[in-house]
């Protein structure tokens, strides 16, 4: 019996050199299923490119995963200023993130895992996390399993939110989503390779 991808999957911290993989990502969230996917470049033009321009600002962190040495999957956060707020943005204290995994690596957990491992990451830098996402996207039932509750309307997206005070009492732990008998500690890195989530 072959193991899910999700705990097959690699996983480590965002870096500097993954931004290429981030345009990638960021057009594949963006993608309504309907026709073409955008080109990066025409990603490039839109506001939305504030969620990875310039990556990797001091306060940028996130998750990578990877199957069979290519990056499949990442989860980021951002801080943005209230004077350039991000499309989630409900502070310029709680980091806006974004989530993306190929399509075809969807609907194996890798998500849900990245999601878990960001939150993780997350409480160790934020009072919480925030998130824009189609009323009509599928996902949302993720981003409501891991705690996180609607907080806004604007135009068709929701904006929806976690602090680790409303998840102590709404949501489920941080580390709910990892394997038993696995360390919770995000990504540990072993002599500069990224450490397996089994």
């Amino acid at each position: 019996m072959t193991q899910p991808l999700a705990e097959t999957a690699l996983y480590r911290p965002l870096q500097a050199g993954d931004r290429a993989f981030l345009w990638e990502m960021l057009r594949w969230a963006v993608f309504t299923g309907s026709g073409e996917p955008a080109t990066v470049e025409a990603v490039k033009a839109l506001p939305l490119s504030a969620y990875v321009d310039g990556w990797m600002r001091p306060d940028d962190f996130g998750i990578l995963a990877s199957a069979g040495g290519a990056p499949i999957g990442a989860a980021w956060a951002r801080f943005f200023p209230e004077s350039t707020p991000g499309y989630g943005q409900v502070s310029s204290a709680i980091p806006d993130l974004s989530l993306s995994v190929l399509p075809e690596f969807r609907g194996q957990g890798v998500g849900s895992t990245l999601l878990a491992r960001l939150v993780h990451q997350a409480r160790q830098r934020a009072y919480g996390l925030s998130l824009s996402v189609s009323q009509n996207n599928p996902v949302r039932s993720l981003y409501r399993r891991l705690g996180f509750d609607v907080v806004d309307r604007r135009g068709d997206s929701l904006v929806m939110l976690i602090t680790w005070d409303t998840m102590a009492t709404n949501g489920p732990s941080s580390t709910s989503l990892v394997h038993p008998g696995e360390d919770p500690t995000p990504c540990p890195r072993i002599d500069g390779q990224a450490a397996r989530a089994t």
